[in-house]
Parts: C-alpha cells; structure tokens; sequence
C-alpha cells in the first residue's frame, strides 16, 4: 500500500513543489500537476486530500466507502475534479488549471478505473 505524505495544503503548492524540484535539479524547464476531488456538498473537500481522505494508510477503496459515508445524505451531487498545472521556463511559474465537472452516482457502477472513477458517471456539464 502506498502511504501518502502531505507536501502542501494546497494542489498549487504540491505542483509547484514537485515542478521546483525537478527544474532545480536538472536545470530544465519542466511541468508538474496535483488533482483533487471537489465535492460540493462537502464543502470542496476531499480537495488537496483526495488520495488519502479515509487517512493517511488508506486505499481509494477506503476512500471511496468514507465520501459515501459523509456525502449519501446531501442532496447536491455535483463533483469536481480539479487539475492544477504548473509549468516553469527559465526561471518563471506558470500556473493553469482546469475543472472537469460529473455527477456522484451513489453506488459503485464500475469494478474497474482509477482512484474515484468507478463512482462517476459521464460528464454532465
């Protein structure tokens, strides 16, 4: 199991970070991102917490079975993934991002994908 460390409380700052180090070891212009899940009946959360929302030696399994447990009773199922890019080129960050928006479907529907994926319908928006 893969124990995930908390680098920044922010997407920007653990792409900025992973971006740093790479540009600043290698002396290369180079991108990096870091995307979270927003939810918002909960408030955006899990956000920057994404991978490890159920704690710190979870599986998205784990995951996934926590957001349920907290969202199934709200009544907004609008979701978010949101993917913020940083890009550095002679010495200057740039930032993007982008948001694709889904609807939660309250149950599983697929056995199969990455992270939150198997609780996703289509695209809505």
């Amino acid at each position: 199991m893969t124990k995930y460390l908390k680098t920044s409380d922010t997407l920007e700052g653990n792409a900025y970070q992973k971006a740093k180090l790479i540009y600043d070891k290698f002396n290369i212009s180079c991108f990096a991102d870091d995307t979270g899940l927003e939810v918002d009946a909960l408030d955006g959360r899990p956000g920057v917490y994404s991978a490890r929302y159920a704690g710190e030696n979870c599986n998205f399994d784990d995951n996934i079975d926590n957001y349920w447990g907290v969202a199934a009773c709200e009544k907004q199922e609008n979701c978010f993934y949101y993917c913020l890019y940083v890009l550095i080129i002679d010495n200057q960050v740039h930032y993007f991002q982008g948001k694709s928006g889904r609807r939660n479907t309250i149950r599983k529907t697929r056995l199969s994908g990455f992270g939150y994926d198997p609780v996703f319908k289509t695209i809505r928006f």
